[in-house]
């Protein structure tokens, strides 16, 4: 996560991924939870907590992934 978006919360990638975690998709999740997801830290973190959670079971399950493979 701090690779992707290097703790700037308004960062978009080149591919339209967006936030701390770069959430993508049309539209990306983070903006329909996180209205104001540029301004909006802490609801982005709880967002890619509440991902990090569900889809790998825990922070260090994701970490080991992103490490693995260079995403999360």
């Amino acid at each position: 996560m701090i690779r992707e978006a290097h703790w700037n919360p308004d960062d978009i990638n080149g591919s339209g991924c967006i936030g701390l975690g770069q959430s993508c998709g049309s539209p990306p999740g983070l903006a329909v939870v996180c209205p104001d997801w540029q301004v909006d830290a802490v609801c982005q973190l709880n967002f890619f907590n509440s991902y990090a959670v569900a889809h790998w079971g825990s922070w260090a399950a994701a970490a080991a992934h992103e490490d693995n493979y260079g995403w999360w």
